[in-house]
């Protein structure tokens, strides 16, 4: 398995954790549910794999065939994980109850997996109340990973 390989599988293993060590032999958690992002709907995180030269946001409309205008905002990596790993004190934590410290543990875990296997991590944001959200980074020089959910904001 290449070191590709074993990262998506890891990547895999995080947003849908079997409880079991993932494939770079990092501990998986211990819950058996899916990750889901929060928002006005709780959709599921998926891996994305992109084999292009560089990215932004007219490279992203280029690879989605997205038409020329529609509208692309960056974000830092902190403004997609921060409501769900609740490690900024006094801020806003989507989770509550019993399981709100295991599921912010995951996103923790997931945040943490990408930030070391990828660089010049980024958040990409297409549309406006139906939003589409990429969090990708540079795997190798003409390949983007990370992972995509969707997003309701009204």
């Amino acid at each position: 398995m290449t070191d590709r390989d074993a990262f998506v599988q890891a990547l895999r293993d995080a947003i849908a954790p079997k409880g079991q060590p993932n494939s770079l032999g990092e501990a998986a958690p211990t819950t058996l549910a899916p990750l889901l992002y929060p928002s006005e709907t709780d959709a599921p995180l998926d891996v994305v794999i992109w084999e292009i030269n560089a990215l932004n946001p007219d490279a992203l409309r280029q690879h989605l065939n997205l038409p020329q205008g529609t509208p692309i905002e960056e974000r830092s990596v902190n403004a997609f994980f921060d409501r769900v790993t609740c490690d900024v004190p006094g801020a806003y934590c989507a989770w509550q109850g019993p399981d709100a410290h295991t599921l912010a543990q995951q996103y923790q875990s997931l945040r943490d997996l990408l930030q070391t296997h990828l660089c010049g991590l980024t958040v990409y944001r297409i549309g406006a109340i139906e939003i589409t959200a990429y969090v990708v980074g540079q795997h190798d020089p003409t390949t983007w990973i990370g992972i995509t959910t969707q997003i309701v904001e009204t």
